[in-house]
């Protein structure tokens, strides 16, 4: 089967299995904080450091040990292989809220947004990644990210049925509607001149979402490895301060 269509099959999976169980007392509260914080740092670090400033905005340079991690663990949240998710995101740069972004919520209703009903089958997967990165390691990810991904699923049923819903489905839905309330929160401004788009700030997410709260900024200056300005501004970016500290290779 094509990429495409087991994106599909595995998102509706992990739609359908944590809210299918709610009826039934599965959850317990503690479980469920626990893996709000699994989303929390996978998405941190695998997303935000990872997939979107190391590998589409090429915001860094970073060794190739953090290389082979950035890329491998995002698959705790089934986002998508670096390959993926490079071409979408910056389709939806080069685009942004005209008829060809993957995902505008002025040209696609947000039932379909939020339900990735959108096909990424037209675009180009050949992404250029910045030099030095190793595209045989990104090809292969990508050719068995859902099997990659299926032996998490199996590794955790080893362990505990309830794993595979604490720490894959139910923190894969959250990164899920997460991302969709980039799209749509992020692009609900008026027109704006210096980006050509809809893109807005919404400062006061900063603090938790940095992608939100300076989604304009980002726009203005996509290559930049820090979106908010830092705390002593109000605008704090954890990912930023990763980059920084542990990811960003010194000179």
């Amino acid at each position: 089967m094509s990429y495409e269509i087991l994106r599909r099959i595995f998102s509706l999976a992990y739609f359908i299995i944590p809210v299918s169980l709610i009826p039934f007392g599965f959850y317990e509260w503690h479980m469920v904080l626990i893996s709000l914080l699994f989303y929390y740092i996978v998405v941190f670090i695998g997303v935000e450091c990872g997939l979107h400033r190391y590998f589409t905005h090429n915001s860094y340079k970073t060794t190739r040990f953090w290389e082979y991690f950035l890329s491998i663990f995002p698959i705790f949240l089934t986002i998508g292989s670096p390959i993926a998710w490079t071409a979408i995101h910056r389709a939806h740069h080069r685009k942004s809220d005209t008829e060809l972004d993957p995902h505008s919520p002025k040209y696609i209703p947000l039932w379909r947004i939020f339900t990735v009903t959108w096909s990424a089958d037209h675009l180009s997967l050949k992404v250029g990644f910045a030099r030095g990165v190793d595209f045989k390691f990104q090809k292969f990810l990508h050719d068995h990210y859902y099997k990659l991904v299926s032996l998490y699923i199996l590794l955790l049923g080893l362990i505990g049925l309830e794993y595979i819903v604490y720490f894959w489905a139910l923190p894969s839905l959250v990164a899920h509607v997460y991302q969709q309330v980039v799209n749509t929160l992020g692009h609900s401004a008026d027109y704006n001149e210096d980006t050509k788009d809809h893109s807005r700030d919404i400062k006061f997410l900063g603090f938790i979402f940095p992608i939100i709260g300076y989604h304009h900024q980002h726009h203005l200056v996509p290559q930049a490895h820090r979106i908010g300005k830092g705390l002593k501004h109000l605008e704090p970016d954890f990912p930023a301060f990763l980059i920084e500290k542990i990811f960003m290779k010194k000179q």
